[in-house]
């Protein structure tokens, strides 16, 4: 069996999941220092910092930037993130 089949792929993350629960930093924002949600945060601009979401879901899209560590259960990345991520449950990796 490989390891990457999509038979045993697990279900996306996905943002419906948190509605209500869910914060954007904006394109063009920038924002410095570390960062902790409860929920999901969809990031489009620029975070100088750490990001933490509990219970949640990360989205760096892109043109988004993270220089500093994400954590979270998942965490769907587009854009740039120049740290470590640390993913409990899942890591969505785009183009």
């Amino acid at each position: 069996m490989a390891m990457w089949s999509s038979k045993n792929k697990p279900a996306s993350a996905d943002l419906q999941r948190y509605n209500g629960k869910t914060s954007i930093i904006a394109a063009g924002a920038m924002l410095v220092g570390d960062l902790r949600v409860k929920g999901a945060v969809q990031l489009d601009g620029r975070l100088q910092g750490n990001l933490i979401a509990e219970e949640g879901l990360v989205r760096v899209s892109a043109g988004g930037l993270v220089e500093g560590e994400i954590h979270a259960q998942h965490v769907i990345l587009d854009g740039e993130v120049t740290g470590d991520v640390h993913a409990s449950e899942h890591v969505e990796l785009g183009s």
